[in-house]
């Protein structure tokens, strides 16, 4: 729950290749050519944990189908595609955040 504002964060736990679970906040999720992205970004539960000093890294992970047809995210390799999301994104929330 963000403290200043009352609301609840979502967030999402994955896990890295060892098995270790981070938490993300959910910034956004944006369709793009057909497909579904979402944005975001670690999770501080205080604002003691987070460094003002340097901009918060985003991830943008590609919601695909496992064989079973769960929702799972998948990592992208394309910078382009990439780009293209976080700048849909960046025009969604120019108000919201501090970009650089």
């Amino acid at each position: 729950m963000d403290q200043k504002s009352g609301k609840e964060i979502p967030v999402v736990e994955l896990f890295d290749d060892n098995g270790v679970g981070i938490i993300f906040e959910i910034l956004d999720t944006i369709e793009y050519q057909g497909n579904k992205y979402t944005l975001l970004t670690p999770y501080y539960e205080t604002a003691n944990e987070y460094d003002f000093d340097n901009p918060a890294d985003v991830f943008v992970m590609k919601e695909a189908k496992n064989e079973k047809g769960d929702s799972m995210p998948e990592t992208i390799e394309d910078n382009r595609l990439l780009q293209s999301v976080y700048s849909l994104f960046k025009t969604a929330h120019k108000n919201d955040f501090e970009f650089r």
